[in-house]
């Protein structure tokens, strides 16, 4: 995994937002483009095909959910879609969506390293 490795963040990761953004720089040595606030489809999903790994909060009420996820992967397979959530309510079923990877927080460089060995070893 290079330096120049392209992460999107869609959704509000609340006050995790900057913890994230650091565990990143030093996981991946790259900041992700967040966008928290409602955006239509199309953009999204250019701006997730023009990324090497997506990270998407999927327990909260945005349009990026379990059909845009499939959307990623189906327009974009080299991109990683990777959900993230308060519990882990949402681990099976990003699992039988076939989906990179899933992560409960709080946000831990440990985490994001784990993910990063899994996907790019």
């Amino acid at each position: 995994i290079g330096v120049d490795q392209r992460l999107l963040l869609i959704g509000d990761m609340g006050g995790e937002c900057d913890v994230f953004l650091l565990a990143c720089e030093k996981v991946f040595a790259s900041r992700p483009l967040v966008i928290t606030s409602e955006s239509n489809e199309p953009d999204l999903l250019l701006r997730a095909g023009q990324s090497d790994m997506v990270f998407i909060r999927i327990d909260r009420d945005y349009n990026c959910n379990f059909s845009f996820s499939r959307k990623i992967k189906l327009a974009y397979p080299h991109v990683r879609v990777v959900w993230v959530a308060a519990n882990n309510r949402y681990a099976l079923p990003a699992f039988e969506n076939n989906l990179d990877g899933y992560f409960e927080l709080p946000v831990t460089e440990a985490k994001l390293g784990a993910i990063k060995k899994r996907l790019y070893v």
